[in-house]
């Protein structure tokens, strides 16, 4: 399961990658946990940056904070487990990103996973809207973001993955037959830069631009050998 990710880009930055409006209240996150409003463009307003919430409240939900536990979707059972096939062939978007976290399995040791040139990218994601059936005019919008199985080069750290869009495919994810080529869409293999990073990511309180810095591997080696410690 995917928890936190990052977009730490400007606004005016992202405006200028998708050459599009970017919602005013934009600001980057360095943390992104489920319950955040964040960034993403929808299939039916292609036209513009939106901030939905993370985690994924079904039209009919009586408690909308179901939605932390529906922050993720899986590809493999997308169009068979509702909510998600009610919404998968007629509400698709795309999650802006630039990083992902992951941890260490057994330790609380956080890594910040990026493309290798660090650009911005995109997530598959469904997207919902919520209205309060007794509060008239009270709604809110929330995504969900698809995850992958791991790819080998990141399988030592986690099971799964975003499933990030190839950048030159982008546009297939909105165009109606998109089923047919979900199988090449994604990103994987080896294209993922991973740099480990502070254990300040941990507590979701903290969301600053310091949470990005890298930890340099080269300075941890072993007092007995001097050998490298990477992990």
């Amino acid at each position: 399961m995917i928890q936190r990710y990052t977009i730490s880009s400007s606004r005016e930055a992202v405006a200028e990658k998708f050459a599009i409006k970017v919602n005013r209240r934009y600001k980057p996150n360095y943390n992104a946990k489920p319950g955040d409003l964040m960034p993403v463009i929808t299939n039916d307003k292609k036209d513009k940056i939106q901030l939905f919430q993370w985690g994924l409240v079904p039209y009919d939900a009586i408690d909308p904070n179901i939605g932390e536990k529906l922050c993720n979707a899986r590809t493999e059972i997308v169009f068979a487990k509702r909510p998600f096939s009610k919404l998968i062939d007629k509400q698709r978007c795309y999650v802006l990103a630039d990083g992902f976290y992951v941890w260490q399995k057994d330790t609380n040791t956080p890594f910040r996973v990026t493309l290798k040139n660090n650009d911005l990218f995109v997530i598959a994601g469904v997207w919902e809207r919520w209205e309060n059936e007794y509060e008239e005019g009270t709604f809110f919008t929330s995504f969900s973001m698809l995850t992958l199985e791991s790819s080998p080069y990141l399988s030592h750290l986690t099971k799964r993955m975003p499933a990030i869009i190839q950048p030159d495919k982008e546009k297939k994810w909105f165009q109606k037959n998109y089923k047919s080529v979900m199988s090449d869409l994604f990103v994987s293999g080896d294209a993922f830069e991973i740099n480990k990073v502070s254990t300040d990511v941990n507590d979701v309180k903290n969301n600053h631009i310091k949470l990005l810095n890298h930890i340099d591997e080269t300075k941890n080696k072993d007092k007995n050998n001097g050998e490298l410690t990477l992990f």
